[in-house]
């Protein structure tokens, strides 16, 4: 069925967006117990090889901060500070061409904010606010797809396919604002939308907002979750559904403040900072709410309901200035004695994860932990080179 007016879209498809597990059944990741099954979180039974990708460095490939990635079976997509478009590289990190430049005609963008890839249609997606455009991954423009809805990110999950977030910090009652949906581009059809997420005794619409969102690949599709909720949901082919639970340990009041004001802090507790999955774990990266230099590690073990615990000896505001994402404070890395793994990516039903390194940021970890200077691949990199992207390859 073609889709209709979005503004009656939230009455109607809400109905096609029911859960697979009512959410008293789901894992639970319980942060707020101290009797943990371990004081280290461990990944290496879950990595059988780990593939570098270090880009190369030229006048037209040059990188400053990344601000979005993609990884597809063959190229390595960037986008990047300082550079007009999208940088390709292959799975060597050797510079292909430059695509989706700046500019107002054909093939051209404006105001970039996400980008993932069509595997099966080999396509790079290029996401504008209220647009799509796709290109080929020989740097073809093919078409370019508008919409009306206000959506804050969008990633390809599926042929033609679309997972959406919604706007952050608008009163969830505003017409046509929704928090989550899955949309089918080619076709124009609706397969689930989500007006709002969490629990709506606590608060009316008008004055529930969407927190900050936090995102990664999922074994469906893609992993949300927004800050003031207890749940992460996944974005799937077949619907919108609760994937598993954080216990915070919030009070009612305190989730309300959260859903009500647009990055309102609560003492003494942890706050996500990013997550990932594997096929065996759901891992978390928080952060202390009262001192966000210090962060901590929790992984879930989907089958046993297990939860380990870690604590990073590595200040985070210290690394902030190397890389933004925190890359550094990650997990031992027992496979080949490389860098701690922490992906920006996970792709858990291709089994891959995908993992960003500045260059500043591997010499402060090469002084930090002198045995990774004996790294055959760290070795090369200098302050001066280009990132180095690495690919987890999961049994």
């Amino acid at each position: 069925m073609k889709k209709m007016l979005f503004w009656l879209i939230a009455v109607v498809a809400l109905t096609g967006c029911g859960s697979k597990n009512s959410t008293d059944k789901l894992p639970v990741l319980d942060l707020t117990n101290p009797n943990f099954a371990s004081d280290r979180v461990e990944i290496s039974d879950e990595i059988k090889s780990i593939e570098y990708v270090p880009l190369e460095l030229t006048d037209e490939s040059l990188i400053a901060e990344i601000l979005d990635l993609a990884v597809s079976d063959d190229y390595v997509f960037i986008y990047s500070t300082r550079q007009d478009g999208i940088l390709q590289f292959d799975r060597k990190g050797h510079f292909v061409r430059s695509v989706a430049k700046t500019g107002n005609g054909p093939g051209e963008t404006a105001q970039i904010v996400s980008l993932s890839v069509d595997d099966e249609n080999r396509l790079l997606c290029v996401s504008e606010f209220f647009s799509t455009s796709f290109y080929s991954f020989d740097g073809e423009f093919i078409k370019k797809v508008n919409t009306l809805r206000p959506y804050l990110w969008q990633y390809c999950i599926g042929p033609n396919t679309m997972a959406e977030m919604g706007r952050e910090s608008i009163p969830m009652d505003t017409p046509g604002i929704f928090s989550l949906g899955v949309f089918n581009l080619a076709t124009d059809d609706t397969i689930a939308i989500r007006q709002t997420v969490g629990n709506m005794d606590l608060l009316p619409l008008k004055e529930t907002l969407l927190g900050e969102w936090n995102f990664n690949g999922g074994t469906g599709g893609m992993l949300c979750y927004s800050a003031g909720i207890d749940t992460v949901w996944e974005l799937g082919m077949d619907g919108i559904h609760p994937a598993f639970r954080i216990d915070f340990g919030f009070s009612a009041d305190e989730q309300k403040m959260v859903r009500s004001e647009p990055g309102a802090i609560v003492d003494g507790k942890y706050w996500i900072s990013r997550f990932f999955e594997t096929p065996r774990r759901y891992i978390v990266k928080c952060f202390e709410a009262d001192n966000q230099s210090r962060f901590h590690l929790f992984s879930l073990d989907k089958e046993t309901g297990a939860v380990c615990h870690e604590k990073s000896s590595i200040d985070a505001m210290e690394l902030f200035k190397h890389n933004r994402i925190l890359t550094g404070i990650g997990i031992h890395n027992e496979t080949d004695g490389g860098l701690p793994v922490w992906p920006y990516y996970s792709y858990p039903g291709k089994k891959l994860m995908v993992q960003l390194n500045t260059a500043v940021e591997i010499e402060y970890l090469k002084e930090k932990y002198p045995e990774l200077k004996q790294h055959p691949v760290l070795q090369k990199i200098t302050e001066d080179s280009n990132p180095l992207v690495t690919i987890y390859h999961l049994r």
